[in-house]
């Protein structure tokens, strides 16, 4: 906590600017001003206690609203909310399957989730976002360990 790590300057940037993406996230649209574009894979690295701590029921919209607090591109916070719901729906008995399938229906309705939904769908993540590539690779490993 006392010395600066690299690498994480656009996460430090968009939370200072203070900028909440809630209201806009409630109501399934992109958020007209966001704390950063950012598509990377970051937020993904922070959403999975929002997985283990919540109901599958919330942990897709929690976890949307974490990961768009610092990364506003929709294919970046809504990688978020997919591995929240998934991780949220194997804590509570799903099989990995069954909550992929339950992510791609909940993002059915949310605005820009089109790249989620593909790699979702098993499309290969080339030329995707660091966010949608980092969550089909965590998918991949998932369903070969299984």
């Amino acid at each position: 906590m006392h010395r600066r790590v690299e690498g994480f300057s656009a996460t430090v940037s968009a939370l200072s600017a203070r900028i909440d993406p809630c209201e806009a996230l409630v109501e399934r649209r992109i958020p007209p001003e966001v704390p950063s574009t950012s598509a990377g894979a970051g937020a993904l690295v922070r959403v999975a206690a929002v997985g283990l701590l919540l109901e599958p029921r919330d942990a897709l919209l929690v976890g949307a609203i974490t990961s768009a607090y610092t990364h506003g591109h929709p294919t970046g916070y809504l990688a978020g909310a997919a591995l929240a719901r998934i991780i949220s729906g194997l804590v509570h008995g799903e099989e990995i399957d069954e909550a992929i399938t339950q992510v791609q229906v909940g993002l059915e309705t949310w605005d820009g989730s089109a790249e989620i939904r593909a790699v979702l769908g098993g499309h290969a993540a080339t030329g995707a976002s660091g966010a949608a590539r980092a969550l089909r690779a965590g998918l991949d490993y998932a369903c070969f360990i299984k």
